[in-house]
């Protein structure tokens, strides 16, 4: 009804303006101050503003839809969620044997308890294999000493520049008495810490690295290994923490990974190292890392290189309920197997196979992003997720037949599967913040576990766990993924980007979410003037928020949530006048916007 409303205001305000214009045609019509005298006109007028109101609620309908797709095709890359993350180190017990090998599986789930009795939940993207293995970086070793080991592994025509070279000196242990070569493994993986961990890895992977192995407390040099340079860790597809999307190319995800979790890329594998090992049967190793490099190395902590490090997500990777097609544009929900707390909300979409009922099985392309859209039941204990396919090109599958090949997109949904085991099925994987069954920590016997890198809460697109370890809104991902337009707006006078930010988020957003979106942009500006207190009102509407603008990057994300909470359940109405107010060292600075 308002759609008709507004279009048949519409109407009569252009009949008004058609009349003034020419009054010889609006005398014919019997049109005055937009009405018509004539029912028969009257009618038709009305007519016409029930049909483009149809038309205008389609398109209202689809705005989220072409948001997903603009964004999408213009930067894909921040359509993709980012979790929170850590850096997590496992450490094994005294009473690991030395023979015993413990691993722990990729996607284990691990739970993180703060000081305040919260948990966090994880699960590890890399396999670990734990050993009675400890290590610890020492102080460099002098000229002189480099020159004896040089001498005493018979390094005979080595480059004088060794003599006078930065090094790196690290000692290998394990339980006394017991023989290193068994206890440790053929590689070694290494994880670079502390305020010099880029210099060290750096200085690690050099290509012209000498390793020199010696015997601990003085002893003679055994091997010397040139071009001995460690290989970098961490950059495979299996081992990404942000999830893997063909529309995303690899090089981009790595270099969001590497802007939000720098340290996941300063691990280090130590190849060959049993053939450094051959013949030796004590319980400790010394390895020197020379490179032809003048000038003393940085000071080193014994912590700043460890063992069995491992990054971790707050994401776990999931297996839905199979769902059985039906026709050819439908929604098929998702539903997760129901844990403790109920069923978790679905993150991202990993992927889709399509199992026919003829037995053949093909890979689907895995899903983008979330689509957005409201629930039809706020109050829902357990929500699900619907699975939306679309038809896109025909293609012929051996032994299926002739199948159609879909784009998958999800949208909550609340209604259940149905369907019997003979039909043709879908296998979705998806992400979600919830972890899956798994090892736990206080379940371990064999190792512990210690956190390297503080849990960091990513102020990202579509960020499942907060710093705080609370569920964020999957919504927020188009406002994030345009924060880098607004960036480029706040140089421009305060008219001329009012004009551009009503004009770009019209492209993305519905028109009752425009007044909120505002507000959220103001807020954003907050880097333009220094505040320590935010106040936001629309309409109504109002928050407000503490900012410390000494240490926040972006003060204003504190705000985010709540304000997008407002706006994607549609509580800032139309026509509202959004302003943000700043205050600092007790002035007031406002900032306000009509918006029609």
């Amino acid at each position: 009804m308002q759609a008709y409303h507004r279009e048949l205001r519409w109407l009569r305000e252009s009949a008004q303006d058609f009349g003034r214009a020419h009054p010889q045609f609006a005398a014919r019509l019997g049109l005055q101050d937009g009405e018509s005298r004539e029912p028969h006109i009257e009618r038709l007028l009305e007519g016409v503003a029930f049909l483009t109101a149809r038309t205008a609620c389609r398109v209202d309908a689809e705005y989220d839809r072409l948001a997903q797709d603009l964004a999408q095709a213009v930067a894909p890359d921040l359509l993709c969620p980012l979790p929170s993350g850590s850096l997590l180190q496992f450490k094994p017990l005294p009473t690991l044997q030395p023979r015993t090998r413990s691993v722990i599986p990729r996607h284990s789930a691990l739970r993180y308890q703060l000081d305040d009795g919260r948990d966090l939940h994880f699960h590890t993207l890399r396999e670990v294999e734990l050993r009675p293995l400890a290590l610890a970086l020492l102080p460099p070793p002098s000229r002189a000493d480099i020159a004896c080991a040089l001498q005493d592994a018979g390094a005979q025509g080595a480059p004088a520049e060794l003599v006078h070279a930065q090094a790196v000196r690290v000692v290998l242990r394990t339980a006394p008495g017991r023989p290193l070569r068994e206890a440790a493994g053929p590689t070694l993986d290494l994880q670079c810490c502390g305020p010099q961990a880029h210099w060290l890895w750096n200085f690690l992977s050099r290509p012209d690295l000498t390793l020199l192995t010696l015997s601990p407390d003085g002893g003679a040099a055994r091997t010397v290994q040139r071009e001995a340079a460690l290989q970098p860790a961490g950059w495979a597809d299996d081992e990404a923490m942000l999830p893997v999307d063909c529309a995303l190319p690899s090089a981009v995800r790595l270099l969001r990974e590497a802007q939000l979790w720098p340290q996941r890329f300063l691990a280090l594998r130590l190849e060959r190292l049993q053939q450094h090992l051959a013949g030796w049967g004590g319980d400790a190793l010394e390895l020197w890392w020379l490179a032809p490099e003048p000038g003393p190395a940085p000071a080193l902590a014994a912590e700043d290189l460890r063992l069995f490090c491992c990054p971790a997500v707050g994401l776990a990777r999931r297996r839905c309920e199979p769902i059985v097609p039906g026709p050819l544009q439908a929604d098929y929900p998702l539903r997760l197997p129901e844990a403790g707390g109920g069923a978790p909300a679905i993150v991202a979409v990993d992927q889709v196979d399509f199992r026919s009922a003829r037995g053949g099985t093909q890979r689907l392309l895995p899903l983008a992003g979330l689509h957005l859209g409201d629930t039809a039941d706020e109050d829902a204990a357990a929500p699900t997720y619907a699975v939306r396919r679309e038809p896109r090109w025909q293609g012929t599958t051996a032994g299926a037949g002739t199948q159609d090949a879909m784009d998958w997109c999800i949208a909550p949904a609340l209604d259940l599967p149905t369907g019997d085991a003979g039909h043709d099925m879908l296998l979705v994987s998806v992400w979600t913040a919830q972890p899956v069954d798994g090892l736990q920590p206080d379940d371990a016997r064999r190792w512990r576990l210690d956190e390297v890198a503080a849990v960091q809460g990513v102020a990202g697109v579509g960020a499942p766990v907060s710093a705080q370890g609370q569920p964020m809104l999957a919504a927020d991902r188009l406002l994030r993924a345009l924060h880098w337009r607004i960036d480029r707006f706040q140089a421009l006078p305060p008219e001329a980007f009012a004009q551009q930010l009503k004009a770009w988020l019209g492209l993305f957003c519905r028109p009752q979410r425009l007044p909120g979106l505002l507000a959220v942009t103001l807020a954003s500006s907050i880097r333009r003037v220094p505040a320590e207190r935010v106040h936001v009102h629309a309409r109504g509407w109002q928050l407000r928020a503490e900012v410390d603008a000494r240490t926040a990057h972006d003060p204003a994300f504190g705000l985010w949530p709540q304000l997008l909470a407002a706006v994607i359940q549609r509580q800032l109405p139309g026509n509202a006048f959004v302003e943000c107010l700043f205050l600092h060292e007790g002035q007031t600075v406002r900032q306000g916007l009509v918006w029609p």
